[in-house]
């Protein structure tokens, strides 16, 4: 008998063992088959990500991009869950292209509890003389009254890797400046007055200020009148200043409306323009700052977490690394912004997806999806992908197509749905959560939107990179939104047309090898 149990049991290894290194099932016309079942699946938040970056057990906050010799070596704040009493030490991650990353772990650690910089905050690296100045800052959250609570303080390296801290070195905020919010070093070097400027995130005389510094070698600093005044907002972070294809642009977080914006000038020091839309990006994209090769310029910031991994709750602070290539339109200098060049062609491979179910105003040809909604809405909902991917598409419209996109979340009978659109009524790329999507009397909850260019020939180009909960959409290669949507992961998708006549066409779906 035993025997006989252990024939059985070889037999079933062999078996299986045989399936193993099968292809994957296929259809009667060769084709591997999809899954188009529709029932909600909620995958565990946990581990790294590989394409928008996050560490194993921590997260990203505040990218500080120092781009030398083929790399774009990323400085970011750890950001630890639940935090200790030292926040924020600077960690590490380095890529050549935004395609992949390495992490280094720690590289500029928290200093002690009696110390200005218990926790740490933005700041900025540079090169003199073969060594790097890393200036940051220190934030005593346990300042006692009347001490200021942060500082801009200093570390060196030889290498980007090891660091030693400047302990003489510290900076505060100078009269009529504010002593608790005085943060986030940036330095350049002006080769015009032959000075390295500092640029510093405070307030001044109760106004959102970037203070202003010179100095001719890193360490002695002369204060000069402020560099930027905005008194339509708290406070200026994070501020990224350059100079691409003949203009200046500096880049900031507004930390009122929680969203990147730009400015630009002929000049080094100004006056500043204020675009027509000074955003480049939404509310899920924060305190981006850029660095270049020479060729492409990338902007890296992050994509916030949401409380408990739960789309219904609020932002966390800090989540996941993203970036996007900023390049200017040659006539305007207006900024646009794309997908890095690297990381859409990773996504090389073509997947397949299977169409679940469509309207009767749904003919389908091949990847194209012609939807006649002249009528009233038609959709098409498609099979779920388990893996980061792209999706790219070119959707032409007439006159009468106002409102078109994609749904994410599409399972079940499609409660709390996330519907990404293109709205050419209001000119804007957005995101809303509906309580029902088949239900006239929805309740409509917009999360995220950002200013769209109207395309005169109706042609819109649209490129989505998501892995897990963070998506990021790319229109016509000058617009961007990044966005959380945790009941996007592993979930049916859709396409849909309000209005009008809608192609969706070559609509793909690819993979990285």
């Amino acid at each position: 008998m035993k025997q006989f149990i252990f024939s059985i049991l070889v037999v079933f290894l062999f078996i299986a063992a045989s399936c193993d290194k099968s292809e994957k099932p296929v259809d009667e016309e060769g084709q591997p088959l999809v899954d188009l079942t529709v029932n909600c699946r909620t995958p565990q938040e946990v581990g790294g990500y590989k394409y928008f970056f996050r560490p194993q057990h921590t997260w990203v906050g505040d990218p500080m991009p120092y781009y030398e010799n083929g790399v774009y070596q990323v400085f970011y704040l750890d950001d630890e869950r639940p935090p200790t009493d030292q926040f924020h030490p600077w960690h590490l991650v380095q890529t050549t292209d935004a395609s992949s990353y390495v992490y280094r772990g720690e590289v500029i650690p928290c200093g002690e509890t009696y110390e200005q910089d218990i926790a740490i905050g933005t700041g900025s690296v540079i090169k003199k003389d073969h060594l790097y100045y890393g200036f940051y800052t220190g934030h005593k959250w346990n300042h006692s009254a009347g001490q200021p609570k942060e500082a801009v303080m200093l570390a060196t390296s030889n290498n980007l890797m090891d660091w030693e801290k400047v302990g003489s070195f510290k900076i505060f905020a100078g009269a009529g400046y504010d002593q608790n919010d005085f943060r986030d070093p940036f330095i350049i070097y002006d080769e015009a007055r032959s000075l390295y400027l500092m640029l510093v995130s405070t307030r001044f005389n109760q106004k959102a200020v970037l203070a202003q510094y010179s100095s001719a070698d890193l360490y002695n600093w002369t204060l000069e009148a402020p560099f930027y005044t905005d008194e339509s907002v708290f406070m200026i972070e994070c501020v990224d200043l350059f100079e691409m294809d003949g203009r200046w642009y500096f880049i900031y977080s507004n930390i009122n409306d929680r969203k990147v914006h730009y400015r630009m000038s002929d000049s080094m020091y100004g006056p500043w323009e204020t675009p027509p839309v000074s955003t480049l990006d939404g509310v899920a994209f924060y305190a981006a700052k850029s660095a270049s090769d020479g060729n492409e310029r990338l902007l890296f910031g992050w994509c916030p977490t949401r409380i408990d991994d739960k789309d219904q709750n609020n932002y966390n602070w800090g989540g996941s690394l993203v970036a996007h290539e900023i390049s200017a339109q040659i006539e305007t200098g207006l900024l646009k912004v794309s997908l890095p060049q690297a990381l859409s062609a990773l996504f090389a491979k073509q997947a397949f997806f299977g169409v679940i179910d469509k309207g009767s105003g749904v003919t389908q040809s091949g990847n194209n999806f012609e939807m006649d909604a002249s009528g009233g809405r038609q959709t098409a909902r498609l099979s779920r992908m388990l893996h980061p991917h792209k999706i790219s598409t070119k959707v032409q419209v007439d006159s009468y197509a106002k409102n078109f996109g994609f749904v994410f979340g599409a399972c079940d009978d499609l409660k709390s749905v996330y519907a990404l659109h293109i709205d050419i009524n209001e000119g804007l790329l957005k995101l809303a959560n509906l309580s029902d999507w088949n239900s006239s009397s929805t309740s409509y909850n917009l999360l995220n939107a950002v200013p769209l260019v109207i395309a005169e020939d109706g042609v819109y180009e649209i490129e989505i990179i998501i892995e897990r909960s963070v998506a990021v959409i790319y229109v016509n290669g000058q617009t961007a939104l990044t966005s959380r949507i945790y009941k996007m992961h592993q979930n049916p998708w859709m396409i849909f047309s309000d209005n009008g006549n809608v192609t969706f066409s070559d609509l793909v779906v690819r993979v990285a090898d």
